[in-house]
């Protein structure tokens, strides 16, 4: 059974307003240092939805939990680079509860491949005896095709891509026109639904079968046509700023803020601090937080409301 992580893959497509995206290369992929926030969460009831031509979807009902980060690395500069010594494209994924993985990927003029995924020097897939392709260029709505790959010294594997949709997506963090949807059928029922927007070139939404009806969210991306962005209705003072050993953070608010979370994310994109808000209060203790620029970010019911950074000396 292949291991399924929540894995935001980028492309790039040329658009035009109220028409199909035509994926023609990967040369407009989010640069080094991007860096988001991702959200998950499971419904036994939510559809994917059908293909077509000009079609609305609406996911804006689900409730997702931001679980964690998603960062563009440069290959080389990751523990794993060496297993991979030909990607291209590398990225980073952090959850909230401290693991790491990286997602290794090769794009060349006729087709965009997965090389691997790996959580440490053991733990992990690799792809590279015979990469997984994740598109082929150029790709029109209606195309489709077979790729072969194999994990490790694994039996291959067999996967029908189809890119089956295109129209407007809402989710709970904004609503696209112009997303391209795709369909991954491995056999078997294990099929997955993916949707790309543009600004950067990524997948903003993904929903994997074959882990109970797994819905997983890029939160905030994505600017082709209509966005409609979560209302950021805090403002967040910091002092001391920069600090040594501890920050103390007011948040001024249009709204009570019940329940609210303080996520801190280091320059890497690890999340090293989830803090509850008490009255609009926090505390970041320092302890043993090593020097450099820290960023902030407060949310609240679903929505991020304010961002700041910081940095200890």
């Amino acid at each position: 059974m292949k291991k399924i992580f929540i894995a935001f893959a980028f492309i790039a497509w040329h658009h035009s307003t109220w028409a199909q995206p035509v994926i023609s290369n990967g040369n407009n992929l989010p640069t080094v240092g991007y860096l988001d926030t991702l959200a998950s969460v499971t419904s036994s009831t939510t559809l994917p939805g059908s293909g077509g031509a000009n079609v609305t979807w609406n996911f804006g009902s689900l409730t997702p939990t931001q679980n964690g980060t998603f960062k563009m690395v440069q290959p080389s500069t990751t523990p794993f680079s060496s297993m991979f010594p030909n990607a291209t494209h590398a990225d980073q994924q952090v959850t909230f509860g401290g693991s790491t993985v990286y997602e290794y990927w090769k794009v060349t003029a006729g087709k965009m491949e997965m090389l691997g995924s790996y959580f440490s020097s053991t733990t992990g897939n690799n792809y590279s005896s015979n990469p997984k392709t994740h598109f082929s260029f150029p790709c029109n709505y209606g195309n489709s095709f077979t790729d072969t790959f194999q994990i490790g010294t694994n039996s291959p594997q067999t996967v029908v891509v189809t890119y089956d949709g295109w129209g407007k997506i809402t989710t709970p963090y904004g609503t696209w026109t112009n997303v391209a949807r795709f369909k991954r059928d491995y056999g078997g029922g294990d099929i997955e639904y993916e949707w790309y927007t543009a600004t950067p070139y990524l997948r903003i939404v993904a929903k994997y079968r074959s882990v109970n009806t797994s819905w997983a969210f890029i939160s905030k991306r994505g600017t082709t046509g209509v966005h409609t962005p979560s209302p950021e209705l805090a403002t967040i003072r910091l002092f001391p700023n920069p600090a040594t050993q501890s920050i103390q953070i007011d948040i001024q608010s249009t709204q009570k803020l019940s329940a609210a979370k303080m996520f801190v994310v280091d320059a890497s994109g690890k999340m090293v601090r989830e803090i509850e808000l008490v009255d609009n209060h926090a505390e970041i203790v320092r302890n043993d937080l090593p020097s450099g620029m820290y960023f902030i970010s407060v949310w609240h019911e679903g929505n991020k409301i304010g961002k700041a950074q910081f940095l200890f000396h």
